[in-house]
């Protein structure tokens, strides 16, 4: 009596079947069947050249997401620069107590001094840094 396993394997083609079994007089072949098409592989080639597909495709893909986080990451270092360079907002008062009535309707010009960046700013160059 012949013992032998076949399995099948997913396609994206409606119809289409691919069956894989071992091959009856050496062992580290294995017949690949796709419709009428046979191929005989090594299976070890075969596992190789899968694990290297696999490792290969998700190298590329992290480099590919890399690249896109790289010009996300120089967009918001520019943001934060632009928010760095530009000057503190000037706050603007027009009563002041003790004023002579030809100084009332002068405008004096606090400049608010900031010694450090805000909150939000903080917040958000920790944001970029993980990126």
């Amino acid at each position: 009596m012949r013992k032998e396993i076949v399995c099948y394997i997913e396609t994206n083609e409606e119809g289409e079947e691919v069956s894989v079994q071992r091959v009856t007089n050496d062992p580290t072949f294995v017949l690949l069947k796709v419709g009428t098409t046979r191929l005989v592989l090594n299976k070890e080639q075969l596992l190789d050249a899968i694990g290297a597909c696999d490792f290969y495709g998700t190298a590329f893909d992290n480099e590919k997401k890399q690249k896109e986080n790289n010009a996300k990451l120089q967009a918001s270092r520019a943001l934060v620069r632009k928010v760095e360079d530009t000057p503190a907002p000037v706050k603007k008062s027009s009563k002041v107590k003790g004023l002579t009535k030809e100084e009332e309707g002068t405008i004096i010009l606090d400049q608010e001094i900031r010694t450090a960046p805000t909150e939000s700013e903080l917040a958000l160059k920790k944001l970029m840094e993980d990126l």
